[in-house]
């Protein structure tokens, strides 16, 4: 059995790679992108060219599904962090 990852790619790049503690699962292609991971702590990361994305912290169990909204950051600090994201939980980033 594994957890369900879906992430709601928003306004954010299709080339950017979803990773799973540094392994890539993917890229965001679609609007909304779904990966099977295995329960436990993992580190979620965004990349895309050179640029990687703040890493998120997650927890989850065998059947949980956890969704996330990736945040564009790159017109905040953009000097230090590049072109990078963020992921939110779902229904918690900035409205529009």
């Amino acid at each position: 059995m594994s957890a369900r990852l879906i992430i709601h790619r928003g306004d954010s790049s299709p080339d950017r790679i979803v990773s799973l503690d540094a392994a890539p699962l993917g890229p965001l292609s679609a609007d909304v992108s779904e990966f099977d991971i295995p329960g436990g702590i993992h580190i979620v990361g965004l990349s895309h060219g050179f640029w990687d994305a703040f890493a998120t912290r997650i927890t989850v169990r065998d059947g949980d599904a956890l969704e996330f909204d990736v945040v564009d950051t790159s017109g905040r600090a953009a000097l230090l962090e590049g072109e990078s994201a963020c992921l939110v939980p779902s229904g918690h980033g900035p409205s529009r």
